[in-house]
């Protein structure tokens, strides 16, 4: 079974996920994937894990 992490906010998960290797912060633009000035098509990423995250008791979820 993959290990779960159990943080505590969202800056501890994204250093965290620095501290793994993820560097870049992708944004959603219409249907394309938006970093550092460069955009590629959602269709060439996959997510290696999917993040739940607690808002005011609204749940919003993050994929990697």
């Amino acid at each position: 079974m993959k290990q779960k992490f159990h943080y505590g906010t969202v800056t501890e998960a994204i250093e965290q996920l620095h501290k793994q290797g993820y560097t870049l912060d992708f944004n959603l633009k219409e249907d394309k994937l938006v970093v550092d000035n460069k955009s590629y098509p959602v269709d060439g990423f996959g997510n290696s894990s999917i993040m739940k995250f607690l808002f005011h008791g609204k749940m919003n979820l993050a994929g990697i």
